[in-house]
């Protein structure tokens, strides 16, 4: 697809991904609350398999949105951000509106985003509370926590890999990750027990 490209005064939306400096959009998704334990090997392969938008002061990258589409039926809107030093200028609001007027993103049936504190910026642009919630189902694998390594789990109490609290099931084929993190009470236990 085409880059798509807005000029406003000396600020650019680009969805050129050459464009894009990895170190502006990793510094501040690690700062944010919803990228928390993102690898900068994550971020670079989400960027590589999604439709990115850099917003540019100059050739300084200061905000980011990413969509994830095929561009038939469906987006999830996500890693929304405009540098702190550059927030209150209507800027934010310039980025959503790019993203929800790319024409690749024309006629989608259903967006999707989540946020925790943004609610006001997006139902300025039609976004509302899922319809029928009770129909989402997700499947959520937290990052492994930082320093932590698989067999450490096992010291902590309360908190264990699924694949070591399931290491006594024999002849069955168990394949489960290692940084799957089952947080609930569990009796302690030891390996080969």
């Amino acid at each position: 697809m085409p880059a798509y490209e807005l000029q406003r005064g000396g600020f650019t939306i680009s969805t050129q991904k050459a464009r894009l400096q990895s170190e502006a959009i990793a510094a501040f998704l690690s700062r944010a609350y919803w990228a928390q334990g993102r690898t900068r090997e994550v971020i670079e392969r989400s960027i590589e398999h999604s439709l990115c938008f850099g917003l540019y002061a100059g050739d300084r990258q200061i905000g980011f949105a990413r969509v994830v589409t095929d561009c038939a039926t469906f987006a999830y809107l996500c890693d929304v951000f405009i540098d702190e030093s550059y927030r209150g200028q209507g800027l934010g609001k310039w980025l959503m509106s790019a993203v929800m007027d790319h024409p690749d993103l024309q006629g989608l049936r259903r967006w999707t985003l989540a946020t925790r504190d943004a609610h006001g910026l997006y139902m300025q642009f039609g976004w509302a509370e899922l319809r029928d919630p009770e129909k989402w189902m997700e499947i959520y694998n937290p990052p492994p926590r930082v320093g932590v390594r698989s067999r450490d789990a096992l010291r902590t109490p309360g908190v264990m890999t699924v694949q070591e609290s399931c290491f006594g099931v024999e002849g069955q084929n168990v394949r489960l990750a290692s940084q799957i993190m089952c947080r609930r009470p569990l009796p302690e236990l030891r390996a080969g027990t």
